[in-house]
């Protein structure tokens, strides 16, 4: 080979690189693909071998994507995904290639539901993947393609947008009436905010709640009232929220994602996409206040 001729591109490793991040390690990479774990570390090494660079950390026996290793991830998975248009089978296509992994805290999927199921039905080229966990993902450890969560501040080194504020209100059930006598906190809160309780009252903290679904789910038994973001409370008939006041603004909604997977075609569909739904759902919010 001359040397102003160009390597040729490493297509036949593309296979291994995909397996190898979406599992994790050589024995499920290895059965994803029908071949042996050496096969997978063979090939590994050699598309290493010819991109001059380390892909992968070997990290307790898992592994783990170098900075270039997602780099070169996502120009595999936009050349996949462009394959993917010659597939025969678009029902299939889309469920082999169009598969976007979001990750989002099971409050804020109750909360946005519609909004999730519209954004599905106009994109019927996507097929998500929905985990629901409140605990934070690691995108860097591709845990997630997507991550959709309620923060104080911007997630630090990822793409982000802001889909605006998140808004608390202190609810109770719809028949209940008279002095609120008891009130749900979140962990290591030993109280409640005076500016949500009318200045004769003095609930007593019953119980400390990790979650806002479970703490819902207390108040509809009737157990007292809590603190709950207006976008699961407000639209539900069988809560009532106690005072005008709504807690404003530290807490932000937000949906990241890699900043080298933001121009991967699907991926940024679905951050584009959503975050239009989404945060139109909150500006609607914010007009029909007073």
């Amino acid at each position: 080979m001359g040397k102003n001729a160009r390597k040729p591109l490493p297509w036949s490793d593309a296979p291994f690189l995909l397996a190898l991040a979406r599992s994790g390690n050589f024995m499920a990479a290895a059965r994803e693909l029908g071949v042996d774990r050496t096969t997978v570390a063979r090939r590994l090494d050699r598309l290493e071998e010819r991109l001059g660079t380390k892909l992968f950390e070997r990290i307790s026996g898992e592994l783990e994507l170098t900075l270039h290793g997602r780099r070169t991830l996502a120009v595999m998975e936009r050349a996949e995904q462009e394959l993917s248009h010659l597939y025969p089978d678009k029902d299939d296509a889309r469920i082999a290639f169009g598969k976007v992994r979001v990750s989002l805290s099971p409050h804020v999927l109750a909360g946005f539901s519609d909004e999730i199921i519209r954004f599905s039905a106009s994109h019927p080229q996507i097929f998500p993947v929905l985990t629901t966990s409140d605990r934070f993902v690691d995108l860097h450890r591709y845990e997630a393609d997507i991550a959709l969560r309620v923060a104080v501040t911007r997630p630090h080194d990822l793409h982000s947008i802001d889909l605006g504020p998140v808004r608390f209100g202190l609810y109770r059930r719809s028949d209940q009436s008279g002095p609120v006598r008891a009130v749900f906190t979140p962990p290591g809160q030993s109280e409640l905010s005076r500016d949500f309780v009318p200045q004769d009252e003095t609930p007593i903290v019953v119980a400390s709640v990790d979650g806002v679904l479970p703490t819902r789910e207390l108040v509809l038994a009737g157990g007292g009232a809590a603190l709950l973001p207006e976008f699961i409370a407000e639209d539900d008939p069988r809560l009532a929220r106690l005072s005008d006041r709504l807690a404003e603004g530290r807490h932000r909604l937000w949906i990241s994602c890699l900043s080298e997977q933001k121009t991967n075609s699907r991926i940024r569909t679905v951050m584009n996409g959503l975050s239009r739904e989404i945060a139109q759902r909150l500006k609607a919010r914010d007009a029909d206040r007073p």
